[in-house]
């Protein structure tokens, strides 16, 4: 009996080892990936996507935490997909709706520096990007996907190359609503923590405590208070958002779209 496109990629998956497959998908509400972004870069385009600069998914409801990409992919009973969708796949995206059974839309794209997560198509990107990747290897790309794009700022990328590089856990904050207290970020590791206000364009650093120090930080609760709603950032997502060439190479040229805000 011939296999249906969803039990096909299902197969391949199975069959690849590359290690992007393995990740762990991420929630993009659980993480801290938009707080660094420059809300004033943003603008909207179509342009070639790598898939390992996908982190993050806008939805759960087929795939739980701690599921890496490929036992996400388990789940999806892509019910009646036709063999177009391998066309699909491997063609510019652009608004092209996807060609199965009850399907909305375009796919849609948000990323922050070289980081990306799911606006819309959650299971057509899990099942594209464990076909593609597992035919192509760790550079495969979705071809002009449509994406809202936000640069990362230089003092954040500069802050998150250190912290990663240096093996740091990474926590990132902003105000609850209501609050007015400024965005944040936690770099800790050991007995090294350091913590810094951010302001949309600045980082200002208002902590740095080592060794016993820190217990008497922590002890005058000098971490920012229950105002603030902290997310991890976790290392292969810092990763991501730092490795941002790939897309800022490609905006000069980035064609169909207009920068908006």
């Amino acid at each position: 009996m011939t296999a249906t496109p969803i039990e096909t990629i299902k197969e391949a998956a199975e069959d690849c080892r590359h290690p992007e497959l393995a990740r762990i998908v991420w929630l993009d509400s659980e993480i801290g990936l938009y707080n660094l972004a420059d809300a004033a870069s943003h603008c909207e385009c179509f342009i070639d996507v790598p898939l390992r600069s996908v982190v993050a998914l806008g939805r759960k409801d087929f795939w739980k935490t701690g599921d890496s990409w490929t036992q996400a992919l388990a789940n999806i009973r892509g019910d009646g997909w036709p063999s177009e969708i391998f066309g699909y796949f491997e063609s510019e995206l652009r608004d092209k709706e996807f060609p199965a059974p009850g399907s909305r839309r375009e796919l849609r794209l948000q990323c922050v520096g070289g980081a990306c997560q799911v606006g819309n198509g959650n299971h057509r990107l899990v099942a594209g990007k464990n076909w593609l990747i597992a035919r192509k290897g760790g550079d495969a790309r979705l071809l002009k996907a449509k994406v809202s794009y936000y640069r990362l700022p230089a003092p954040a990328k500069e802050l998150l190359t250190r912290a990663v590089r240096g093996g740091f856990e990474i926590r990132v904050s902003v105000p609850r609503f209501g609050t007015s207290k400024a965005c944040h970020v936690l770099i800790s590791k050991d007995w090294h923590y350091e913590l810094w206000a951010w302001d949309g364009e600045d980082l200002t650093l208002k902590h740095r405590h080592k060794a016993l120090a820190v217990l008497a930080w922590w002890f005058k609760k000098d971490i920012p208070d229950s105002t603030q709603n902290w997310k991890p950032l976790p290392r292969n997502v810092a990763e991501a958002m730092i490795d941002d060439d790939w897309a800022t190479g490609q905006l000069p040229s980035a064609t169909g779209m207009a920068p908006g805000g």
